[in-house]
């Protein structure tokens, strides 16, 4: 499992990689809140911090959303590419002629891709906070600070989800299957806060149905939301994450079994 990650973390060199890496840093360094280029207080800045407040917390800022999409990004189209790649090339069966099992395989890719995700987003978070502190002569909050990194979180369900579509179809499908898939989410992440907002005459009808076809989608606005940095929320978010991160695993391994890979 982990000379496959090993040998998926060497698309650090490719040229898209790079450039992703660059696009993402020069947008944490625009957008930092907070800096003389961009006055705006730490307390009300965040998109979609601001939007899902609550009382307590520190919100999501705007630089951190960026970054998080240059890391969604780089998973999507990285993701939905590299197993069906692999099948085409004939690759996956030297590998698999090595003592490791489908399994492994699909992990070590996962981990592999988790890791490149994650380095695009760590650096860009660094170039933040950097930049806010040669700006301004002091730090952001630590708290703040480390809100931030929650955002990773919704990586893991995301990449597990890219993955898992890559073991059904090949790579330009998968790409697109992949980012219609998020935009249902997000679009469905919205039903619990419509249905709030109907009169009880008509969301005691639909509601049901509503809730059927949302229970099929990840919500990611979880991960946007403001709420303590310590507390029983983020353990919630973390036993959450794991759970539909571990689903679409074991749908992707379960085809990687079944499939005839020649």
């Amino acid at each position: 499992m982990f000379g496959v990650a090993e040998l998926t973390m060497k698309k650090i060199k490719e040229p898209a990689f790079l450039i992703v890496f660059v696009l993402a840093l020069v947008a944490g360094f625009l957008l930092t809140e907070g800096t003389p280029g961009n006055d705006v207080t730490v307390e009300s800045s965040g998109i979609m911090g601001q939007l899902l407040a609550s009382q307590k917390g520190y919100p999501i800022l705007n630089s951190s959303v960026a970054a998080i999409i240059f890391t969604l990004l780089m998973a999507l189209f990285t993701g939905a590419t590299d197993i069906p790649r692999d099948i085409e090339s004939r690759m996956i069966m030297l590998i698999l002629s090595k003592p490791i099992r489908k399994l492994d395989y699909l992990l070590g890719k996962y981990f592999g891709l988790l890791v490149l995700c994650m380095v695009i987003f760590v650096a860009t978070e660094v170039t933040v906070f950097g930049n806010y502190y040669f700006s301004v002569g002091k730090c952001y909050p630590l708290g703040l600070m480390i809100k931030q990194f929650y955002l990773l979180l919704a990586l893991f369900p995301l990449l597990a989800m890219v993955v898992m579509i890559s073991c059904f179809v090949p790579d330009i499908s998968a790409m697109i299957i992949g980012v219609v898939y998020v935009m249902f989410s997000a679009s469905m992440s919205t039903i619990p806060l419509l249905i709030s907002m109907l009169p009880k005459s008509i969301s005691g009808g639909i509601d049901a149905y509503l809730f059927v076809i949302y229970y099929f989608f990840p919500n990611y606005l979880y991960y946007f939301q403001t709420f303590s940095t310590w507390g029983l929320v983020p353990l919630a978010l973390l036993g959450y994450t794991v759970s539909i991160t571990v689903i679409f695993l074991a749908i992707g391994s379960i085809r990687l079994n079944t499939r005839d890979l020649i």
